[in-house]
């Protein structure tokens, strides 16, 4: 569909563009009366360069890059660049996320769409428990017909970051995802050690649970994986892991689950076992 270098192209057109828009879209007098923010932080710019290495370590770069993905999810989409940079590459994207009274990321994208002019379906739907295709269909608030038609029952290619620690029920909603998606890339924060000083627990199954205002005060942050322990709960939800890629964001290349200064992002390229079609 796109070749890595026009997908990073559009990746500089679309994080331009939007920086451009960021005021406008911020001062908007509806996302102020529902109490929305735009988010300062740019997805393209912290997964992008992920997304490729683990694509290219293991030998599926042709996934983004190749003719056998069309349909292509944005979960957890944010301001939606991600979604508008693959647009913009020619792929039918449909972005998700859900509103409530910390995030409007929906009508924060659906405007987006409409000074940017480009084809996405902007669905509106909380994935924090089971869920089919077909709530999709009924949640999208957005949508030209062509990005997410309705006899669309599965995507080519799912792409989830940033979103797995801020839900309730991981497991169900990676067993939804591996109902409707061929691939998928899903990253989150990991954790290695439970403090600096404590030995290494990546090869035991634990999972973290945080506290309320543990992690960077955000009350919505619940849940910090070992790679164990996510590989495996993936395996359990209907995928194979084929490989995964492991970023730390300081300079002892480990994760705690509770400081950000000693954070770890997980990026993990999924191919599902239940939908081979």
């Amino acid at each position: 569909m796109a070749s890595k270098s026009e997908i990073y192209q559009a990746a500089a057109v679309i994080q331009s563009r939007i920086a451009d828009l960021r005021d406008v879209i911020a001062n908007d007098a509806e996302l102020q009366r529902r109490g929305g923010v735009v988010f300062l932080h740019y997805t393209i710019g912290a997964n992008l360069d992920p997304i490729f290495e683990l694509l290219g370590k293991s030998g599926n770069e042709g996934l983004l890059t190749g003719t056998d993905v069309t349909y292509i999810a944005d979960i957890g989409c944010g301001n939606g660049e991600l979604s508008f940079m693959l647009a913009h590459c020619g792929y039918k994207v449909t972005a998700l996320d859900y509103s409530d009274r910390y995030n409007q990321s929906p009508y924060i994208v659906s405007q987006l769409a409409n000074k940017l002019d480009l084809p996405i379906a902007i669905v509106d739907f909380s994935v924090d428990k089971p869920f089919l295709m077909d709530d999709l269909h009924n949640s999208c608030i957005f949508n030209d017909g062509v990005a997410l038609p309705l006899q669309l029952q599965s995507f080519d290619f799912i792409i989830c970051v940033g979103l797995l620690y801020h839900l309730k029920n991981p497991f169900a909603f990676i067993q939804s995802l591996a109902q409707m998606t061929k691939y998928c890339i899903l990253g989150t924060w990991m954790f290695t050690r439970l403090s600096p000083g404590l030995i290494d627990v990546e090869k035991n199954s634990l999972v973290y649970l945080l506290d309320e205002q543990e992690l960077n005060a955000d009350p919505t942050n619940y849940w910090v994986f070992s790679d164990t322990a996510l590989s495996r709960l993936c395996r359990r939800c209907g995928f194979e892991v084929i490989d995964k890629l492991l970023v730390p964001n300081n300079e002892h290349g480990i994760g705690t689950p509770n400081r950000m200064e000693l954070g770890l992002r997980g990026f993990y390229l999924l191919r599902s076992l239940i939908n081979t079609s």
